[in-house]
């Protein structure tokens, strides 16, 4: 498996869904947007821009006591590098995840190949304060144990899945007033106290704690606004120990449980602003130049990009920054976080330019 081909096409700025089933679930026409200034979601004709359900959840939410005290007891530099490196393992586990499912396998013995992947293209470095997840060595042993726990839960549970990593939508309404978008983990159907039923499932790698069924919550309202395949469940489901009997723990979060605060949480978010930063345009300036096109408009940004994409631009004119990257990093002594910061891309976008992933055909001047 070409760990290198998949992981540079999942880090491109823009990203959709990773599968779903014609059969029972419509085409997701909606991309998530990540850049050094913006994550937002967007649909197509006409653009419709959202926020992402967790933040504006976490912008209403009250913080948990025992977050607090954990952020109190460890300090700034444990949690910084517990959260970037935890996060990132995360989402490495949650590829891992979607390749298994979707392929039917994934051979474990080259997870060294898709760790060194994923640390190269992300610019990850060994942590200095944390115990776990802090070297490629602890995420090879870990992602080999969660795949197999992740197998424990397909088999027992006889999982045939709807959609992977499905981007969900969400127009505001009277009842929750707030457009954003989600990354919905699994869709299922599954072995449930006797029969088959239809679930959304959100993977965690780390603990299950109660309010985690409100972004569950939020999936599932913004997947019902497209589709019409009845969901009857959602869970939470995370690896333990693939040596233990039990391998995964599997959490239902009851939707009446949640669906009053939901909405109150809601009302609160409907007040505030989420509009995405306008984004800057980086190309050759010079004294008669005009700034106020220098910052683009989400909305015209969107456009333009969907424009490009149509016209093949990556076979097309070469942008002059193109050459620039790729000559200050042959150069050496400086990272590809900061050509990103220098010339407004993303860090992944700079990855896939020096790698020749895009702009293959052009020699650099």
């Amino acid at each position: 498996m070409n760990y290198e081909k998949i992981l540079y096409g999942i880090f491109g700025e823009e990203s959709t869904s990773t599968f779903w089933s014609g059969r029972a679930i419509h085409e997701p026409k909606v991309y998530r947007l990540e850049n050094q200034w913006n994550r937002f979601y967007y649909t197509l004709d006409p653009v419709i821009i959202g926020t992402s359900v967790t933040t504006w959840l976490d912008r209403v939410k009250p913080t948990p006591y025992f977050l607090l005290k954990w952020y109190r007891e460890n300090g700034p530099k444990y949690v910084d590098e517990k959260m970037h490196l935890s996060s990132n393992y995360g989402t490495c586990c949650h590829i891992a995840m979607s390749l298994l499912l979707r392929d039917g396998e994934i051979d474990l013995s080259k997870m060294d190949q898709m760790v060194d992947t994923y640390w190269r293209i992300n610019e990850i470095e060994e942590g200095k304060y944390i115990e776990d997840l802090r070297t490629k060595k602890q995420w090879v042993s870990r992602l080999q144990n969660d795949m197999i726990c992740l197998l424990a839960f397909i088999q027992e549970r006889n999982v045939v899945a709807h959609a992977i990593e499905y981007i969900g939508f969400h127009r505001a309404t009277a009842n929750v007033p707030v457009t954003y978008g989600c990354a919905i983990d699994l869709i299922v159907e599954l072995d449930w106290r006797g029969k088959r039923q239809n679930a959304i499932i959100d993977w965690k790698t780390g603990g299950l704690y109660d309010d985690q069924g409100y972004q569950l919550l939020g999936n599932l309202m913004a997947f019902q606004q497209d589709n019409d395949l009845p969901i009857d469940l959602m869970f939470n489901l995370s690896p333990k120990k693939a040596a233990n009997k039990t391998k995964y723990a599997l959490k239902e979060r009851k939707i009446e449980d949640f669906t009053e605060t939901f909405h109150l949480y809601a009302q609160l978010a409907g007040k505030e602003n989420f509009n995405p930063k306008p984004i800057p345009h980086y190309g050759v300036v010079g004294r008669n130049s005009n700034l106020d096109e220098l910052v683009v408009d989400p909305v015209q940004y969107i456009k333009k990009k969907h424009e490009k994409n149509q016209e093949h631009v990556y076979e097309g004119s070469v942008p002059e920054y193109v050459h620039k990257i790729r000559h200050r990093y042959q150069i050496g002594g400086v990272t590809q976080k900061q050509l990103a910061e220098a010339h407004g891309l993303s860090q992944s976008t700079v990855s896939l330019i020096i790698n020749k992933k895009i702009w293959s055909n052009h020699v650099t001047k």
